[in-house]
């Protein structure tokens, strides 16, 4: 039995992003029968997790200060566990030295990139706002990735994108280097929930679009609300449905609301991650602004077409993008503006033939490519070739 220590703040899949994936991995390793135990933080978000944890620090505790208390905790439990996995920011500092068991670092993107998505939501914020932002994170964070892609022993990514992106930026020698996706497994949505959420939002009568993201710096959302505007100026049966909090509610609120687009813009705040599926199962396409990550994914579960513009090119993304445009599926803008957004979900918004034939693609991809189980075999591959190695 291979035993596996996993760095990360948190492990309740609702916080999303790190902690949802590190979450569903961990339970996909346990029923490919590995022992995982978690090294998180003691924190209410984390009590309730069905995951062997160790508690490190306390609710609050900044990446770096984690980081180091996580390590002296691993390093009294090195006799029990056979590798370490950890994010590039939550596992660091066991990495950096010191270490008597391989560890595995897991990019879940880049911080070159990062910053070219932060300014390509400029415009949501004062220049002084987003130059603080740039400045507080990117200096910090991108240290912390260059040294600990060189301590550790294999470096993944959550996507070919991120690893060659990274491999170019922090010198990483490709043979140490590997790809493990974010997953998601198939879940039947509940259709009496759908129409709930139909009911509730007012999406009965129209053609709903449907974004799902944290509402943070980076994430497109000026480019979305400009998208609207030129979709209605055309359309008024067009409704966008844009699910998901953050740091940019507020502002989004009343960019809305200050646009007159609070009819056909409908923001719902957080959704808890059980009832996800539910809601990009009462759209009719899935729509995304940025280089996305585990929602598209999500919505491809679901069935659903999708039409993507990432500004930048593909850049690093938390899906498989490349994979997704050889296969032909959906429709994913390299670069663009606003307008070439809107176009495109205009001209296929009410192509019943290429909906269906798109979303039934997105499903069937999901099911073989990104499905948690799979997932989990590819992790378990890459720890034995690193285990091996240092035989």
């Amino acid at each position: 039995m291979l035993s596996i220590g996993m760095f990360t703040n948190f492990i309740n899949p609702s916080v999303g992003g790190h902690a949802r994936n590190t979450y569903f991995l961990t339970k996909a390793l346990e029923r490919k029968g590995c022992k995982v135990t978690i090294f998180c933080l003691d924190d209410p978000l984390n009590k309730d997790a069905d995951v062997d944890k160790v508690f490190v620090g306390k609710e609050g505790m900044g990446i770096i200060r984690y980081s180091l208390a996580a390590r002296s905790v691993a390093k009294k439990m090195e006799n029990e566990i056979d590798i370490f996995h950890g994010s590039d920011l939550y596992g660091f500092a066991y990495g950096w030295g010191g270490k008597s068991k391989p560890y595995i670092v897991h990019l879940r993107g880049n911080r070159f990139w990062m910053v070219k998505r932060m300014l390509d939501g400029a415009s949501l914020v004062r220049p002084t706002v987003m130059a603080w932002e740039i400045a507080r994170v990117f200096p910090e964070w991108w240290f912390i990735t260059w040294v600990t892609t060189r301590r550790a022993d294999f470096v993944l990514g959550n996507s070919l994108e991120t690893i060659t992106v990274s491999q170019r930026h922090y010198k990483i020698p490709s043979h140490k280097t590997g790809v493990v996706h974010n997953g998601c497994d198939i879940v039947i949505y509940r259709p009496e929930r759908v129409q709930e959420i139909k009911d509730k939002y007012g999406l009965n009568q129209c053609r709903v679009l449907l974004c799902a993201c944290r509402l943070s710096y980076g994430k497109g959302l000026n480019t979305l609300i400009e998208a609207m505007e030129l979709i209605l100026a055309q359309r008024r049966d067009i409704k966008l449905l844009l699910v998901g909090g953050g740091v940019l509610e507020q502002k989004m609120r009343q960019i809305v609301l200050a646009n007159r687009l609070d009819e056909n813009v409908i923001m719902t705040g957080t959704i808890p991650n059980h009832e996800m599926l539910d809601f990009y199962a009462a759209c009719d396409l899935f729509v995304y602004p940025a280089a996305p990550g585990t929602t598209l994914t999500e919505a491809m579960a679901a069935g659903k077409p999708f039409v993507l513009r990432c500004p930048s090119g593909i850049g690093d993304s938390g899906a498989p993008l490349s994979k997704i445009q050889k296969r032909g599926i959906g429709h994913i803008l390299e670069g663009g503006t606003a307008g070439a957004f809107a176009a495109r979900i205009l001209e296929v918004m009410d192509n019943q033939d290429w909906l269906s034939t798109e979303g039934s693609k997105a499903r069937q991809f999901v099911e073989q490519e990104l499905n948690w189980d799979k997932i989990a075999e590819r992790a378990i591959g890459y720890y034995r070739q690193v285990i091996d190695s240092q035989r």
